[in-house]
């Protein structure tokens, strides 16, 4: 299953019921999962898992795809991807390949629409899940870091909590 958004939203609280991976174009989102705080920002990978409960408030314009627990099992689409090997994958992160994932994810998407059972779709999920696995696994080039994210989650947070009285001391 995929899913493209483009949209600004407060979400309520919900249980992740599958695995999600979001890839993000453009953002200025909190993303609360099991009550830790994620700030998503372009070009970051966000992976939910099954049970996690989760939240977001801000901007965003990003693409998803969702596996479910039976579709990841390795034996009824006839792929090597387990359910034991999506947990490694990490929360947030900023892969080294992300142009690359977001090619790989427009191919599921015109595949999804054409033959959603085909071996083609299947190898192409495989194709990101293992790159996905692979880049968790890379340190980042210092070249390619995003700016600081304290500063980020300060405005982020200004942002959200702007009609409150906010304390400065809290900020700094």
């Amino acid at each position: 299953k995929y899913l493209v958004i483009d949209r600004s939203v407060t979400t309520r609280p919900r249980a992740v019921n599958a695995y999600e991976f979001d890839l993000f174009n453009n953002a200025c989102r909190n993303i609360y999962i099991d009550n830790t705080l994620y700030t998503a920002d372009t070009n970051c990978v966000v992976c939910r898992k099954p049970g996690q409960i989760v939240h977001s408030v801000g901007n965003y314009d990003n693409m998803v795809l969702t596996l479910r627990p039976s579709d990841s099992d390795g034996e009824s689409q006839n792929m090597p991807i387990t359910q034991e090997l999506l947990m490694h994958l990490p929360t947030f992160f900023h892969p080294a390949h992300i142009n690359e994932l977001k090619q790989i994810m427009d191919r599921i998407i015109t595949l999804h629409q054409y033959s959603k059972d085909s071996q083609t779709l299947c190898d192409e999920i495989c194709r990101f899940i293992l790159l996905l696995l692979s880049d968790s696994f890379e340190k980042e080039p210092v070249s390619d870091q995003q700016p600081t994210s304290r500063i980020y989650k300060v405005t982020a947070y200004i942002e959200q909590h702007y009609p409150e009285k906010m304390d400065i001391a809290y900020l700094a």
